[in-house]
């Protein structure tokens, strides 16, 4: 207010809770000259959820004090929206639980193994993934990788720890292995037998977290940010604000990759 009417007068500054919410209302009213006419100037703040928004009036007719107070009194601010694990206002979304993602006719499948030859496969089928991150930092992690050619579905399967640091995820398997399967005669989406298994060197992967919040599906995703594409995970999703990274929805408790 001071940079614009730098001859301002500070006046009251008054500050209470929005009723019915998390947010905080200031108001802030000085006196100032505004081209040659004496003014009131007034600053209006709603604060909350690390936000601010701020309007400034400027008046020069105490017959406008009546709308001024319709704005004030009329506006209404929504919560934010909250995840799946969001008990209260204010917590953030919870990583424990079971978290998905699903692609199709990827550019590669990650999973370059000796045992696949998935690179000869082509790029159409589907590749699906759950993560379960349980009380007490254990994880367990699959993925699916379905390729429309040849007769084989191969499974990323992994286990062990994990540590939080801040935004960062530190993933530390105790097994790690890709699995050959055959397809069912009766329904080619599901394997049959098991034909080989392929053990994994074991090696901590960091990854950085995000939330990102789709409006259309109302929907929280965990986001996993890495600097390169993982042989774990496959090619980056390359789409809304994380390209390098991937999405997980949630899932219900009693989902599996089959």
């Amino acid at each position: 207010m001071r940079a614009r009417h730098p001859g301002a007068v500070k006046g009251t500054v008054r500050t209470a809770p929005v009723a019915g919410g998390s947010w905080t209302f200031t108001q802030q009213i000085a006196s100032g000259r505004l081209d040659g006419a004496e003014a009131l100037l007034s600053v209006h703040t709603f604060s909350g959820h690390g936000q601010r928004i701020s309007v400034l009036f400027e008046s020069t007719h105490s017959g406008l004090d009546d709308l001024l107070n319709q704005f004030i009194n009329g506006s209404r601010l929504l919560e934010p929206a909250r995840g799946p694990a969001q008990a209260a206002a204010g917590q953030p979304v919870g990583l424990l639980g079971k978290w998905r993602r699903t692609t199709a006719s990827y550019s590669h499948w990650g999973l370059n193994f000796s045992l696949g030859e998935l690179s000869k496969l082509g790029s159409q089928g589907y590749s699906e993934a759950l993560y379960e991150f349980l009380p007490g930092e254990g994880y367990s992690y699959v993925r699916k990788v379905w390729p429309m050619a040849g007769d084989r579905i191969f499974y990323f399967r992994e286990s062990g720890s994990y540590r939080l640091e801040g935004d960062g995820l530190l993933l530390m398997p105790r097994q790690s292995a890709t699995e050959a399967w055959s397809k069912r005669s009766d329904d080619k989406d599901l394997p049959d037998r098991r034909l080989a298994v392929e053990a994994h060197p074991l090696a901590a992967t960091r990854y950085r977290t995000a939330w990102h919040y789709w409006s259309g599906q109302k929907e929280w995703n965990l986001v996993l940010l890495a600097d390169q594409e993982t042989a774990r995970d496959g090619a980056f999703a390359g789409n809304g604000p994380h390209p390098r990274g991937w999405y997980f929805k949630p899932a219900d408790p009693g989902f599996e990759v089959r």
